[in-house]
């Protein structure tokens, strides 16, 4: 989340208006986002998603689409990390599913229907 954090920053004090997907937007720690989200919702939109569910990701575009009217970018930073390896064990299948859920498919899904 640091790094998705960092680039949402960065675009917000460079001017971008911003539909931030995150898993518990009440969660959302202090700082610029939460303050622009309060102060200025016509700059940026804090919408519930999770990677993991696949379900929530045509509600965030929608919602983003309602609030703005477009899209003009995207920048995707979900991720899961595992340590398991490729050749894994059985019984760990649901962590190498879940890594291609939201590694692969969670960035995928939202713009992609």
């Amino acid at each position: 989340m640091e790094q998705g954090r960092a680039i949402a920053e960065r675009a917000l004090a460079e001017g971008h208006r911003l539909s931030l997907g995150v898993r518990d937007p009440a969660r959302l720690p202090a700082g610029p986002l939460l303050e622009a989200a309060r102060k200025s919702p016509e700059r940026v939109l804090l919408h519930p998603y999770d990677a993991r569910d696949s379900s929530q990701a045509s509600t965030w575009v929608a919602a983003t689409l309602a609030h703005f009217g477009a899209i003009d970018g995207l920048i995707l930073c979900a991720g899961v990390f595992s340590r398991v390896g490729l050749l894994f064990k059985a019984g760990q299948e649901q962590e190498i599913e879940a890594l291609w859920r939201v590694n692969l498919m969670g960035p995928w899904r939202p713009w992609c229907r």
